[in-house]
């Protein structure tokens, strides 16, 4: 069974929703323990605390919103097209 390093460094990115509070905040901040690396995406409304690496990208959206998820959605896949190989999570 892989560690949980192993395991984030199969993927070339990670989609977080609601990054900002509750349990996508928490996940953020697992994830940066156990690969400060890893290439991270979040959309919410607001940019989550200690966001700020090379590798991380805050998509600011309303995802109860239609249009916004969609063009946030777009964003995303562009991101995922131009990153290298490994599981989008």
């Amino acid at each position: 069974m892989p560690t949980p390093s192993e395991y984030l460094n199969r993927a070339s990115v990670i989609i977080v929703t609601g990054g900002s509070s509750g349990i996508g905040c928490s996940i953020i901040k697992a994830i940066k323990n156990v690969d400060p690396s890893a290439h991270l995406c979040n959309l919410s409304r607001s940019k989550p605390e200690g966001f700020s690496s090379e590798n991380d990208l805050h998509i600011s959206t309303n995802l109860s919103d239609p249009t916004a998820l969609a063009a946030a959605s777009a964003t995303l896949l562009e991101v995922i097209a131009a990153a290298g190989p490994g599981e989008v999570l």
